[in-house]
């Protein structure tokens, strides 16, 4: 794959993740503490999330430059 089309679909995901932090912490906001780990809107959040997380680190790897720039973002 082109290096500049891996860019481009790392930087979707990046805007993925952002709006799907922005969505998480939005319900986080209106439960109360003892509803979150039963909601079922943030366990799915959780899991796009580390589904968006997985997919933008495979890409990563595919980038010569930026092997290790996907890890440690969280």
């Amino acid at each position: 794959m082109d290096e500049s089309i891996v860019k481009g679909k790392i930087e979707k995901l990046n805007v993925r993740r952002d709006g799907l932090k922005k969505k998480q912490q939005e319900i986080r906001s209106s439960l109360e503490k003892t509803q979150q780990p039963k909601d079922k809107n943030l366990k799915r959040i959780k899991k796009r999330l580390r589904r968006v997380y997985q997919k933008k680190n495979r890409f990563a790897a595919l980038l010569p430059s930026e092997k290790e720039a996907g890890n440690g973002e969280g």
